[in-house]
């Protein structure tokens, strides 16, 4: 009985971590031009004090090609970046109109540090992006 309980043990200790943690990574700030002007400044601000709020899960930026959604952007996460409140939890993944889901998970997956070349569905490694 002991030898049987001692091999089970055995079989559940993993050479790796079952695991990842997230919290260990740190988002990068991105190479950016700096925003000038009153309705730039209006604009980031807003977003900023949305995004600091509890009940706030997504925002959408949306405009004309080229009117700098994208730089705005990438100020406002070099920005929260430095605030000690998401301690460097955020990461840029770009997404494009013929994005995919799969796309989207890897590119959060590898942001976090996860590989998920191997993995083909985009439901398995979903649920492996959540555990």
């Amino acid at each position: 009985m002991i030898e049987e309980a001692e091999e089970l043990i055995k079989q559940g200790k993993f050479p790796e971590e079952v695991s990842h943690n997230v919290y260990e990574e740190k988002g990068e700030p991105l190479v950016t031009t700096n925003l000038e002007g009153q309705a730039f400044g209006q604009c980031s601000e807003s977003i900023s004090e949305m995004l600091r709020k509890d009940d706030v899960s997504s925002i959408g930026i949306y405009g004309m090609g080229g009117v700098g959604k994208t730089t705005m952007a990438m100020n406002i996460h070099n920005e929260l970046l430095q605030e000690s409140i998401f301690s460097g939890q955020i990461y840029w993944v770009t997404v494009s109109q013929d994005s995919s889901i799969q796309k989207l998970q890897n590119g959060i997956a590898e942001n976090v540090g996860l590989d998920f070349s191997c993995v083909r569905d985009e439901y398995k490694s979903g649920d492996s992006t959540w555990q």
